[in-house]
């Protein structure tokens, strides 16, 4: 086996890939085993005819032109192998999202409507059956930051890397006079809910602004430990908290992120009686959870579509018992009497948390939505959501 553990290596991966670009609709208990039976079929192919000859060169391989060709081909035969079926899966994957695009068009509430996170709002049956639409090579590519990319959000938003991480804001504006003016701040824990509440602010004509930074609680305090990011992360929360503060237009103020990073209790109970203090209405939305387990892999935080693999094509594949820490945030808000806005209820519905929801993947990592589950959000922060900036307005 040591002689083959090299090839081993080298063949692994593009088999995965070029498997899931050409075979992904087959089921995992055949593609697996294909993919194991292929990689040491060619492994000992390669280590026979293209290792052992390098080591131990006889006749034409002993001169390094020979050589050196054999070795160009091999290089040649592998890109051109991988390359194009890269290039498949994305196109699947591009495929898909637009599929689900349309599939996710408007808010989202009939009792027919049961994609992603709609099966559970809607109260649709068999909400986490694995269906023909699980995909976890799909999945893993659908981060909640394709979004951005695409219209509305491409001409509506501006993005800058500053230390190690990426800096957004976004205006989206309404044809008309506006019914509301609300902000979203926070970190990347705001960043996945762009979409649905983006959606929800144009069906009901607010003008939307979002500021966020990744791996950034806005609370964050200054301290001498800090090195950059840290130091920037709590100028960046500053600023942006100010200036809030300090906008006469602004009605509500929406604050996603994540508390697991510090705590930073008085400072966001200072940062909330100032935004009330200047007449903005305040709404902390609950944060999500991280995906349960290992990858016994590496021992890192599993993601949401490993997990998915590991669990196999089983109803509620990858599910676990919702334990919430790190609710600071939370928890300050609510003593101010603070709306939280609960998304914590439709990810994790009656404690319990899936990775499998009308035929999506719910998370693309171990602990961001996926882009095509957060736009089936839609239709919840409507029904969650838009009361609460319409009282907001009305005063």
């Amino acid at each position: 086996m040591g002689d083959l553990s090299y090839s081993i290596y080298l063949w692994h991966w593009p088999l995965i890939v070029v498997v899931a670009a050409t075979l992904g609709d087959w089921p995992s208990w055949v593609r697996i085993p294909l993919i194991l039976l292929a990689t040491g079929v060619l492994a000992l192919l390669t280590e026979r005819y293209v290792e052992r000859p390098f080591r131990r060169p006889k006749g034409a391989f002993r001169r390094r032109g020979v050589t050196f060709a054999a070795m160009v081909a091999s290089i040649v035969l592998i890109v051109g192998a991988t390359v194009p079926a890269a290039y498949g899966q994305q196109a699947a994957i591009d495929e898909r999202q637009d599929t689900l695009q349309e599939q996710l068009e408007g808010i989202g509430t009939g009792p027919d409507q049961c994609v992603g996170a709609q099966a559970v709002y809607n109260g649709c049956d068999d909400a986490f059956a694995y269906t023909e639409d699980v995909d976890p090579t799909f999945a893993q590519g659908d981060g909640p930051w394709a979004w951005f990319d695409a219209e509305p959000a491409a001409d509506a938003c501006s993005s800058e890397t500053v230390g190690s991480w990426v800096e957004r804001s976004c205006a989206f504006a309404t044809a008309a006079e506006a019914s509301a003016n609300v902000l979203l701040i926070g970190d990347s824990h705001a960043d996945h809910i762009v979409s649905p509440v983006q959606r929800v602010a144009e069906e009901n004509g607010w003008d939307l602004r979002v500021e966020t930074r990744q791996a950034c609680n806005p609370f964050r305090v200054a301290s001498d430990a800090d090195d950059e990011n840290s130091a920037r992360c709590a100028e960046w929360g500053a600023e942006t908290l100010q200036a809030a503060i300090a906008d006469p237009d602004l009605q509500v103020v929406i604050v996603s992120t994540r508390g697991d990073s510090g705590q930073w209790t008085e400072n966001a109970a200072a940062a909330f009686e100032q935004l009330r203090a200047a007449g903005k209405s305040v709404v902390v939305v609950t944060d999500t959870p991280n995906v349960d387990g290992r990858d016994v892999r590496n021992g890192d935080l599993i993601t949401g579509p490993a997990c998915v693999l590991a669990a196999g094509e089983v109803t509620d594949a990858c599910s676990w018992t919702d334990a919430r820490t790190d609710t600071w945030v939370e928890d300050t808000a609510a003593s101010q009497g603070i709306p939280l806005l609960d998304l914590r209820s439709v990810v994790c519905p009656e404690g319990t948390c899936h990775a499998v929801v009308g035929g999506l993947i719910a998370f693309s990592d171990e602990n961001h939505l996926s882009g095509s589950y957060a736009l089936s959000l839609s239709g919840w922060f409507q029904r969650e959501l838009t009361p609460l900036v319409v009282a907001a307005v009305r005063g």
